[in-house]
């Protein structure tokens, strides 16, 4: 093949690369998630009060707040049973790119945690907030946010 040949050649899969990129590189809208569960586990022996923020397109949709009582004293490991727990009621359960935004009480919501469930491509959600950890210290009462996307529809 001639160097003429081989720079036209080059020339033109090069020219078209761009165009191919962009296509693949762009990301592409992700579907809208239903929410399937919202509720609240409560690690600490101290009861909380969490509210729940939930937005879609920067418009408060729902705005809750749940009393959780606290973990029986004799709950010290996960999977024992005896956490506190509150489930959150009425939240959106139409499909959306909700945002949804978590503080305990004593909390300001400068220090709320939130998850964007626009980031992810999946049909539906289960979330769960979590507050404390059984495999911290007594009295870390951090909050967090929980989800998964292998969603349950017979409860």
């Amino acid at each position: 093949m001639s160097s003429r040949t081989r720079r036209r050649l080059l020339q033109a899969i090069c020219g078209g690369l761009p165009a191919v990129a962009a296509g693949c590189l762009t990301r592409s809208q992700t579907a809208p998630t239903r929410i399937e569960h919202l509720r609240v586990l409560n690690f600490d022996h101290e009861a909380h009060t969490v509210h729940v923020e939930i937005t879609k397109a920067t418009e408060t949709v729902y705005d809750s707040a749940v009393e959780v009582p606290p973990a029986d004293a004799e709950a010290t490991d996960w999977g024992d049973g005896g956490w506190g727990e509150g489930v959150f009621e009425e939240y959106p359960t139409e499909p959306g790119a909700y945002v949804i935004h978590a503080y305990r009480g004593a909390q300001t919501e400068d220090h709320r945690r939130t998850l964007d469930l626009g980031a992810y491509d999946h049909d539906c959600a289960e979330v769960g907030i979590h507050v404390g950890d059984p495999d911290q210290p007594e009295g870390t009462a951090e909050l967090s946010i929980w989800r998964t996307f292998d969603c349950r529809t017979d409860e």
